[in-house]
C-alpha cells in the first residue's frame, strides 16, 4: 500500500512538473496586462478590402457576430469584438469562461490585432481580470495552470484562422471553417 501511495505521489509531482514546463505565459504590455499582439503585412491589399475580410471572418467564426461586434467603424478600419471561450475545468460540468476582446485596425496592406481585456469566470457572467489568476511569469495559478494554458492555445489559434482569412480573399461559395 505504501509502494503504491508512493508511485502515485511521484506520477502527481511528475505531472505537475510536466504541466509547468508545458505552460507558456502570457504576453503582458507596459501597463502589465495580458495582450496578444501582431502587424500583420498583406502586400498589394486595400485598407476597405481588409476590413471586408475581418468582417466576413467574424460573421464566420463567431455563433452570433451581430452579439460580438462591438465596434464597426469601416471609415477609420476598426473592428473590436467581444467574445468568450468556455474551457473545461476539473469536475465541473458547465467548466469556466473566459472572455476577451479582439480589436482588428486595418491599413493599405496590413493590419493589426489585439487580443486583450482578458476576464476569467467560473460561472460565465461577472468575473474579473485574468492577471488575478496568473503567476508573476505569466502562467495560471498553481491548479489552474491547465485550464489557462488550454486558453492561451486557443486564442492563437483564433489568431491564426484571422490570418488565414485575411491573406486570402472569401472563397465563392462563402464557407469558412469554424476555429
Amino acid at each position: 500500500m505504501k509502494r503504491q501511495f508512493a508511485v502515485l505521489a511521484m506520477c502527481t509531482l511528475a505531472g505537475v512538473a510536466l504541466a509547468k514546463d508545458e505552460a507558456q505565459p502570457f504576453p503582458r504590455d507596459e501597463s502589465g496586462h495580458a495582450r496578444f499582439q501582431d502587424v500583420v503585412q498583406v502586400e498589394g491589399v486595400s485598407a476597405a478590402d481588409l476590413y471586408s475580410r475581418a468582417k466576413f471572418w467574424a460573421a464566420k467564426a463567431f455563433v452570433s457576430a451581430k452579439n460580438v461586434i462591438q465596434l464597426d467603424d469601416p471609415a477609420s478600419g476598426r473592428l473590436v469584438l467581444k467574445g468568450s471561450l468556455q474551457e473545461s475545468y476539473g469536475g465541473l460540468a458547465e467548466g469556466v469562461w473566459f472572455h476577451f476582446t479582439l480589436t482588428v485596425e486595418v491599413k493599405d496592406g496590413r493590419y493589426r490585432w489585439t487580443l486583450d481585456q482578458f476576464e476569467y469566470s467560473p460561472k460565465g457572467v461577472g468575473g474579473w481580470p485574468i492577471e488575478t489568476e496568473l503567476t508573476k511569469e505569466g502562467v495560471g495559478v498553481f491548479g489552474r495552470k491547465a485550464v489557462f494554458e488550454r486558453f492561451r492555445k486557443d486564442l492563437l489559434a483564433l489568431a491564426s484562422h484571422l490570418q488565414a482569412a485575411m491573406v486570402s480573399p472569401p472563397s465563392e461559395t462563402g464557407k469558412t471553417d469554424k476555429w
